[in-house]
């Protein structure tokens, strides 16, 4: 821990990535709807259309597709995001105490 309790960046940074690997993770299914109803021409046009049918073509695996690299490159900015703006906190905080 940092002073006054608050973390230092690294800290921040690695708890950035963690929450953005789990709710890059957690949105996927979402994402991969959003993609395929973009894509699809047809009838099948609605969200529950193309639900049903990427369960019926690919089953459940098919609502993870591109899991890990979606997970990775929000991790990635998640932590690049938390790291520089608790640098930037701290030395804002910095200033201001002089």
């Amino acid at each position: 821990r940092g002073r006054e309790g608050n973390l230092e960046p690294f800290e921040s940074m690695v708890c950035g990535a963690i929450a953005g690997a789990v709710s890059g993770a957690l949105t996927t299914p979402i994402d991969v709807i959003k993609t395929r109803l973009m894509t699809v021409k047809g009838s099948q046009r609605t969200i529950q259309g193309v639900f049903v049918d990427i369960l019926a073509r690919e089953g459940p695996v098919g609502l993870a597709a591109g899991l890990r690299e979606r997970a990775l490159y929000i991790a990635l900015g998640s932590a690049i995001f938390w790291g520089c703006f608790e640098q930037s906190k701290g030395w804002l905080d910095q200033r201001d105490a002089q």
